[in-house]
């Protein structure tokens, strides 16, 4: 049975359409991603799969990701959440964010691999730092509960002041309770500090992104439970 991915899944889509246009205004695809895009997304997900298979073996993070996707929804080819998750990390480990994510959230739920929620984090946190919503919403909220890391209100604060700085009410929402009830003055000082430190890191990401970043592809979301 798949696990379910907590409150903060309703935010994995939330700002993720800003971060793949900010992507698909750094790069165009080549023909055959191009190609394999445009027949996924009119549903011919037999010929997608056919067109993108050979790019993702070649080592096309974008493919390996779209590849991965299909294998776990069962688009195109046979519904396997342990190779969706192989084709996942694949991606992820050239950097690929939206990768990066899916793989975290297949390590936090257990699907198609074994359940790992410390590594789950450490991809959250990559893909966070890519800009990616969805992750710095888990991440977050991993730090709030303490799950897969130690409990730190502080670097939890942190992250959902990154979020609101991208206009997440949500998790302005979420800031304000933890200087309220979670923090005292100094903890609220270094969460401030972290923040910056964060500001000043994803900036430093973003213009690796303008410049290796591919086309818009549909973004990772955990299946129904």
């Amino acid at each position: 049975m798949m696990r379910s991915v907590g409150p903060a899944a309703g935010a994995l889509g939330a700002g993720l359409a800003l971060w793949f246009g900010m992507a698909t205004a750094a790069a165009e695809p080549g023909a055959g991603l191009r190609e394999g895009m445009a027949a996924y997304e009119r549903g011919d997900h037999d010929d997608a799969a056919g067109l993108l298979a050979p790019l993702a073996e070649a080592g096309d993070a974008r493919a390996q990701y779209l590849l991965g996707r299909m294998c776990f929804y069962g688009h195109g080819l046979p519904q396997d959440s342990g190779r969706a998750a192989t084709w996942y990390r694949r991606s992820a480990e050239q950097g690929y964010a939206p990768a990066e994510l899916a793989f975290a959230l297949a390590l936090d739920g257990g699907w198609g691999v074994a359940r790992a929620p410390g590594e789950a984090v450490a991809w959250y946190r990559r893909a966070a730092i890519q800009g990616v919503p969805g992750a710095m919403w888990r991440l977050a909220y991993h730090y709030r509960r303490g799950l897969g890391v130690a409990r730190d209100l502080a670097e939890a604060w942190a992250w959902f002041d990154r979020l609101a700085a991208q206009g997440e009410e949500g998790a302005l929402a979420e800031r304000e309770w933890l200087a309220l009830v979670g923090l005292d003055e100094t903890a609220l000082a270094r969460a401030r500090a972290r923040s910056d430190a964060l500001e000043l890191a994803m900036e430093s990401a973003a213009l690796g992104l303008w410049i290796e970043a591919g086309p818009a592809v549909p973004e990772a979301d955990p299946p129904p439970p």
